[in-house]
């Protein structure tokens, strides 16, 4: 049985990331495996508390709304009487705590954070928010007063109007090719 369960940070990815590798590393010593800024993998040990015969759980990171989306799915080997939401509450107020943000439940698709083009390579991470990345002046390009403007360009995945040179979308977290 697998749950997909969401939420959106209002924080940089880097943030976000580091606060639930702590948490799962740390507290509910669970660690597994990480690929960063990109997933965290975590193991569920036999609990009462959740009512859990063991499975695992894996935090998907996408950078979304200039802030950062989460995912957590769930694969728990029994399918009746899991409390996983009791866990996913637990291990957010864990987070909450180390970068004193509280989250919003967002419904995304899961498939969107599953994406290779949604992967993010760790020199990408700085550039994201701070949106640092050089833009060479082109046709579609100039430098007028101190400000950039250029024609119209849009995310190929949410149609969200973006910069020339942005990487990724500040709307969906599209990488942008």
């Amino acid at each position: 049985m697998t749950r997909d369960l969401f939420h959106y940070f209002e924080a940089d990815l880097v943030s976000v990331y580091e606060a639930y590798r702590t948490v799962i590393q740390k507290d509910f010593d669970a660690f597994l495996q990480e690929t960063k800024y990109n997933t965290i993998k975590g193991g569920l040990k036999y609990s009462f508390k959740y009512n859990m015969n063991g499975g695992a759980f894996t935090v998907h990171f996408m950078p979304y709304n200039n802030g950062t989306a989460v995912a957590i799915r769930y694969s728990i080997a029994q399918l009746f009487g899991a409390r996983y939401q009791k866990h996913d509450k637990d291990l957010t107020e864990f987070v909450v705590k180390k970068i004193k943000i509280k989250p919003k439940d967002v419904v995304l698709n899961i498939n969107d954070f599953l994406r290779p083009e949604n992967m993010l390579i760790p020199e990408d991470v700085e550039n994201i928010f701070n949106n640092k990345i050089n833009v060479e002046e082109s046709a579609d390009t100039k430098i007028e007063q101190g400000t950039l403007s250029q024609s119209n360009v849009f995310c190929t995945q949410c149609g969200n109007k973006i910069n020339v040179g942005d990487k990724f979308c500040g709307k969906c977290g599209h990488k942008i090719s």
